[in-house]
C-alpha cells in the first residue's frame, strides 16, 4: 500500500487515530480481531466524512479484497507506519497477536471517555454510533457487509488494492460533483494551511536555536 502516498487525503492525524481505536478496543472489553477493528475504523471515518464533511483522523481509504480498509491503520497494525505515528500507535495498543490487537492494561484500567482528550463531541456521538450498529456484528459477518450496496464506494481490487477518493466516496453516497469538489477544495485548503503553520513553526525553532 505504499504507492497509495500521492492520493489527496489531509494531514492524517496519528494521536486522534489512536483514541479512535482505543475507543473501539475499550468497548470490545479491550480485544479485537484486526479485520473487525480496521472495519470499524473506516466506517467511523466514512460517517464523518458524510455526516459533517470532514474526516476523524484523515486516513487513505482504500478498496482491498476484504473490502474498504483505512491504509495507514492498516500498516499501523502490521507494525509497517511511519515512525512517529507507529510509536504513538504503540503506546496505546499492543502487538497483534493470533489476528487479534488490544489496548494495553494501563490504558485499559483508565475511565477512558475521559483519556479520549482530542476527539470532539461530534467524534464520540459518531463512534458511539457505529459501535452501536456494528459493535455486536461477528466479524466476518461485517467483512461481508462492506462488500454489499451499504458500501457503494468500495470497487474489487482484483487482488490488489485500490484507493478510494473523497470524490468516488461523496459522489456515491449522493452528493453531486460540485459539492464533491467543494467539501474536497475546502479540506485540500485547510491541509495547506496547517502544513505552512507547520512549517514557519519549524523556520522559527531553528532560527531560535541559531
Amino acid at each position: 500500500m505504499k504507492n497509495l502516498k500521492n492520493q489527496y487525503r489531509p494531514n492524517f492525524d496519528p494521536h486522534k487515530a489512536v483514541e479512535t481505536a482505543a475507543f473501539f478496543l475499550f468497548k470490545a472489553n479491550p480485544t479485537l480481531n484486526i479485520v473487525k477493528l480496521v472495519k470499524l475504523m473506516y466506517l467511523a471515518e466514512r460517517e464523518s466524512l458524510l455526516q459533517y464533511n470532514e474526516p476523524i483522523f484523515g486516513d487513505c481509504l482504500v478498496s482491498m479484497q476484504h473490502g474498504p480498509v483505512v491504509s495507514f491503520i492498516y500498516n499501523q497494525i502490521n507494525g509497517d507506519g511511519e515512525v512517529y505515528s507507529q510509536s504513538i500507535w504503540n503506546e496505546w495498543i499492543n502487538a497483534k497477536e493470533n489476528h487479534n490487537v488490544s489496548l494495553h492494561q494501563n490504558k485499559y484500567k483508565l475511565n477512558l471517555i475521559d483519556t479520549l482528550l482530542l476527539l470532539s463531541d461530534s467524534d464520540i456521538e459518531i463512534l458511539e454510533k457505529i459501535w452501536e450498529k456494528y459493535g455486536a456484528m461477528d466479524t466476518w459477518r461485517l467483512r461481508d457487509l462492506t462488500h454489499t450496496q451499504h458500501i457503494p464506494e468500495w470497487e474489487d481490487p482484483n487482488g490488489s488494492s485500490k484507493p478510494i477518493d473523497y470524490q468516488t466516496l461523496f459522489v456515491k453516497n449522493g452528493k453531486t460533483k460540485h459539492e464533491a469538489e467543494a467539501i474536497i477544495h475546502r479540506l485540500q485548503k485547510q491541509a495547506d494551511a496547517r502544513s505552512a503553520l507547520n512549517n514557519n513553526s519549524i523556520i522559527h525553532n531553528n532560527v531560535a536555536i541559531k
